[in-house]
């Protein structure tokens, strides 16, 4: 590109003296055609110079532009958590594997999907303190807030469920992503509650000793003959025998249910099971 560049000026300067020189009639019209062919040739020859460079950066653009696309660049600072493709292998965007990498952002900040039964899932709102426990850390108890509840349910064997979501702080960095967790919703709150666990309500003493009473009773809900009585009849002991009491309930977690009715009081003696063994 240079030598051109020389090489047109030197021509250029030439045609201009031989020009002069024709002028004062000291050189011939042939010498002055002479330097204007030169001239056109090295403007040729400059021009066919500068279509070579700018070819050449082309290719070096391309090339660059290849180059980059041989690095992949994360578009975060985060944790690779998964990687689905070789190292050395072709990258191509019709690939059956469309995501190469799964990346997290920041494992400070995390959320908890929880499947919500549907009969439970009206309690449910954003805002909401919950707690939840990992196999993990057995015995811990970790703290989270509910985001959302996502509308559209999931049906699995006939189970509708609906996911809910959780923050979760975890700036100890003591979860990991995928771990199983356990999920409480606080949805309400009662203090100086009577209560009673769950198991009572499916306890029904046995009739008689030939009425199949084994270690534990009928099936819950159901009597003898199969007579329905009601699902919230428990029994309580007195004076060493069962008594039958209806009572009224009120909220209940999972594992016991308030009892809103006055039939039954603090301190009495509610069964869930016979077990019967013999003295030596």
């Amino acid at each position: 590109m240079a030598e051109a560049a020389a090489t047109l000026e030197e021509a250029v300067v030439d045609e201009h003296r031989t020009g002069s020189l024709v002028l004062r009639g000291t050189s011939s019209q042939a010498t002055l055609d002479k330097a204007v062919a030169t001239r056109k040739r090295a403007e040729a020859r400059s021009a066919y110079a500068r279509a070579t460079v700018r070819q050449a950066e082309a290719i070096v653009s391309q090339a660059r532009t290849r180059l980059e696309k041989a690095v992949i660049t994360s578009p975060i600072d985060g944790v690779v958590l998964q990687r689905s493709i070789e190292p050395g292998a072709t990258v191509a965007a019709n690939f059956q594997t469309p995501v190469l990498f799964l990346l997290a952002e920041d494992l400070g900040q995390m959320e908890l999907h929880v499947s919500m039964d549907e009969a439970d899932v009206g309690l449910v709102k954003a805002g909401q303190f919950a707690t939840f426990t990992v196999d993990a850390w057995s015995g811990r108890e970790f703290e989270a807030q509910v985001l959302k509840v996502y509308l559209y349910p999931t049906v699995e064997n006939n189970v509708v469920t609906y996911t809910t979501v959780l923050a979760v702080d975890n700036s100890e960095h003591l979860l990991q992503p995928g771990m199983t967790a356990t999920a409480t919703i606080n949805t309400g709150q009662r203090n100086q509650a009577l209560r009673v666990p769950n198991i009572a309500f499916r306890f029904t003493p046995p009739a008689t000793e030939t009425e199949g009473g084994g270690i534990f009773s009928h099936p819950a809900g159901r009597a003898k003959k199969g007579a329905l009585v009601s699902s919230n009849t428990l029994w309580v002991l007195d004076d060493n025998q069962p008594r039958r009491v209806l009572v009224r309930s009120g909220y209940t977690d999972g594992r016991y249910t308030e009892i809103l009715s006055d039939e039954l009081s603090e301190g009495d003696e509610i069964l869930t099971g016979i077990k019967r063994g013999s003295v030596e």
